[in-house]
């Protein structure tokens, strides 16, 4: 089978070390998450998992009728309002309005966030909500507690909140893998080796650990730079980790900075602000910089450090000003995860923001048991961008965001 550059490379690189991998595509409409445990792949015993397990699943090539054919992708987002099933970006369908026009003139662009929202039609007629989805995580996670094993996915996401930019747009292509009995350091030394691997496949040269990239250049060879959130605060914002973790210090050290400091300014905003004005413009500026340990608030879907429960085991990688993944020690804990959900949500209602429906499902699929794991998410097109010297994701893509819709 013959794969395009950068897919081969990273089919490659999981088949490093004897270590088998999955690929798997999973759904880009989520529902709210009504549905049995086991059917994913139609249960773990049923002969639709067979293929699964067997390691036979299909990872896709570039050939078509013994020809070869570049592949491409056409946006699934699309302006007109003629096709059926249309999309409106961050609209909430749930509200009853009675008609499309109506529809369309009540919509608010960003309205909701994160989410994509659709109408789903159904044979019956009885439509529901559907959402196109920001990220494969959730369903990877539920195959991996039914014991599908390390598994990769590149896949269209799509994120609304982070607007438009150099580095985003907002329909994307992600890759995500995740590796069992392993945590977030064996994700970093797979990030080093991925990143080394499509350089020296791009270049044809075995030996290449330098790349170009806009008028500068960036050696790639491992070890990466790695530094921890705490140290990064201390060595280029000169606050302590015990400032950094107390709210009522970390404010009053950002207005001694200048930031705008109000009664109503949180720990996160502020963090958030010195975080990208003052540490992130020093990560990746030479060579690629793993910055690691986040504090506890940030952890998402990681685990606490055992070592140091005040932080958790995720980490972020960035390159030439651009963060090119996110990564975990993947927290298997259901109990845990469903008080951080339940906290953000509160967090979400006291903000006025909207409010997600928690997923069951996956806290079914915790309770199953999820194996330690460690895992990725990295944004495709920012690779594409810079092993192509380009500077931003627009260049990369057939139909940006910009030109589907006509942004000025």
């Amino acid at each position: 089978e013959e794969f395009t550059e950068l897919t081969g490379a990273v089919a490659t690189i999981f088949a490093k070390d004897g270590d088998d991998f999955v690929r798997v595509s999973t759904s880009l409409l989520k529902t709210d998450g009504k549905r049995a445990m086991g059917t994913y792949l139609g249960g773990a015993k049923s002969p639709a998992y067979e293929p699964v397990m067997n390691k036979k699943t299909y990872v896709g090539n570039a050939r078509l009728f013994g020809k070869d054919y570049i592949t491409v992708y056409s946006p699934i987002l699309d302006a007109s309002d003629e096709i059926i099933g249309i999309l409106f970006i961050g609209y909430d369908f749930t509200e009853g309005l009675k008609s499309l026009s109506e529809k369309i003139d009540k919509m608010k662009i960003g309205e909701h966030g994160h989410f994509y929202a659709i109408n789903l039609k159904t044979q019956k007629y009885d439509d529901k909500p559907a959402f196109l989805v920001t990220s494969p995580e959730l369903f990877m996670k539920k195959l991996l507690a039914a014991g599908i094993g390390n598994c990769f996915q590149i896949a269209k996401s799509f994120r609304n909140e982070e607007g438009r930019s150099a580095f985003h747009n907002h329909e994307f292509t992600i890759l995500e893998w995740y590796r069992t009995e392993a945590d977030y350091t064996d994700i970093m030394d797979d990030s080093e080796e991925l990143l080394l691997f499509i350089l020296k496949t791009v270049t044809k040269n075995p030996q290449a650990t330098v790349l170009p990239f806009q008028g500068k250049e960036y050696d790639l060879s491992g070890p990466w730079e790695r530094i921890s959130v705490a140290e990064a605060f201390q060595k280029y914002a000169a606050i302590s980790v015990e400032t950094l973790l107390d709210e009522v210090e970390l404010l009053k050290k950002a207005k001694s900075k200048g930031y705008a400091v109000t009664a109503t300014t949180t720990w996160e905003e502020i963090y958030n602000q010195i975080f990208l004005n003052e540490i992130e413009p020093n990560l990746g500026s030479k060579k690629p910089t793993i910055i690691y340990d986040y504090p506890i608030s940030q952890a998402a879907l990681s685990k606490p450090k055992k070592s140091d429960p005040r932080f958790a085991e995720r980490f972020e990688f960035y390159l030439a000003g651009s963060e090119l993944g996110n990564a975990f020690s993947e927290l298997t804990d259901p109990q845990v995860q469903r008080a951080r959900m339940v906290e953000d949500l509160k967090l979400r209602k006291e903000l006025a923001k909207y409010e997600f429906q928690l997923d069951e499902d996956f806290f079914k699929a915790l309770e199953m048991g999820l194996p330690e794991t460690g895992g990725i998410a990295v944004g495709v097109d920012r690779l594409v961008m810079l092993f192509a010297d380009v500077p931003n994701v627009k260049s990369t893509l057939f139909f940006p965001i910009d030109e589907v819709f006509s942004f000025e």
